[in-house]
């Protein structure tokens, strides 16, 4: 195990052990009369317009004023289309479509630089603010299944996702602002790190970065078990989770990370989601008790205020989609009734504390406000 300079492997290992969901109710519904709590005086969801039809997967501002939306489909056919919003997200416009790849994450590194990323290995980028668009094909048709992109600063960035049809996830990296990216494991030439010890049974999904100790963590692993991969400097740690569900989005504050996922079935009785958190000036994990074992897809927080979306249980056709908040870091949660079914929720992001647009199948998108 290689040094980890701001949290120890012991504190790793704590965090996944604890990992796991206490309540295994197919709802957060009252067994009393089958609704979920009423907080309808609490929050409002109203629905914003969007001019696309497809499941809308992935969001991300530039200071919350310029965003963009990548929608799209994988079957029968792939497809995709680009929105963009210059106020707010209140208004969007179409910028780009495809229909040879499909989108799964887009990446605003700043007003002019756009990224995203595709399932057959494609990068598609804007450098002018997404008025024109163009294709990076460096790795198109190469196995490489891409699932998220960040930029840690100006120039360096890193692409994940699942290499093949095997268990196994891959990390590209870029140096000089996306012009040109590298598979690290097919380029490491340092003995003391074995890229394939790190990335067998670990489908990489989702990215986040701590900036004030320069750390990267990936969330991922397979459908049975989850993975925290964490970066700093030129060490890795990786830590199996005993909890049955892959991490498929990574949030954090001020050091707070959470992370949610959930086991990739669609069975009412065996398909489940998990909730964690560590805090870093406690120095300590804890499994977050969201009072459902619903799936989760997507967890956004903003100061003391989380939002996890997902999916109802397949016997749940009357209530809202899955939707819940806690206003406290994560220790007290509330299911959020609403009118939309959306057979899942994609993506979540803060506009501010009390304000969430949430991304939805069908062109859904609605904003959140917690009163």
């Amino acid at each position: 195990m290689k040094t980890f300079k701001l949290l120890t492997f012991a504190l790793l290992v704590s965090f996944i052990s604890s990992c796991s969901n206490s309540n295994d109710n197919n709802n957060i519904e009252d067994p009393t009369n089958g609704m979920p709590n009423d907080n309808s005086n609490n929050v409002t969801m109203d629905k914003v317009s969007v001019p696309s039809e497809l499941s809308l997967q992935s969001m991300d501002f530039f200071e919350n004023q310029k965003g963009f939306i990548a929608s799209g489909k994988a079957y029968p056919t792939p497809e995709s289309e680009i929105l963009r919003s210059l106020d707010e997200g209140k208004t969007w416009g179409k910028v780009y479509s495809n229909s040879t790849f499909y989108i799964n994450k887009i990446h605003v590194k700043n007003t002019n630089d756009i990224y995203a990323v595709t399932n057959n290995g494609i990068i598609v980028f804007s450098n002018d603010g997404g008025n024109t668009w163009a294709l990076n094909e460096t790795f198109k048709n190469g196995g490489y299944y891409m699932t998220d992109i960040h930029f840690t600063n100006e120039n360096t960035a890193y692409i994940i996702g699942q290499r093949g049809s095997l268990s196994k996830g891959f990390i590209l990296k870029t140096e000089n602002n996306g012009n040109n990216w590298i598979d690290l494991e097919e380029t490491n030439s340092n003995s003391n790190l074995n890229y394939s010890e790190i990335l067998e049974n670990n489908i990489l999904n989702t990215i986040t970065y701590y900036s004030p100790n320069d750390v990267l963590i990936f969330g991922g692993g397979t459908w049975s078990e989850g993975k925290i991969s964490i970066k700093n400097n030129d060490f890795w740690d990786v830590t199996n989770s005993i909890v049955p569900t892959k991490i498929v989005d990574l949030a954090i504050k001020d050091g707070l990370l959470i992370a949610g996922g959930n086991n990739g079935q669609t069975n009412n009785t065996s398909e489940r989601g998990g909730l964690c958190s560590y805090n870093t000036n406690s120095r300590t994990w804890q499994s977050l008790d969201y009072n459902a074992t619903n799936k989760i897809n997507a967890v956004e927080m903003k100061q003391n205020t989380i939002v996890i979306a997902g999916r109802n249980k397949p016997n749940n056709l009357i209530d809202g989609e899955f939707l819940s908040y806690s206003k406290d870091e994560g220790q007290n949660w509330s299911r959020i009734p609403h009118e939309y079914a959306t057979a899942a929720w994609n993506d979540i992001y803060a506009l501010s504390e009390t304000e969430f647009l949430i991304a939805g199948y069908n062109g859904l998108l609605v904003k959140l406000t917690i009163h």
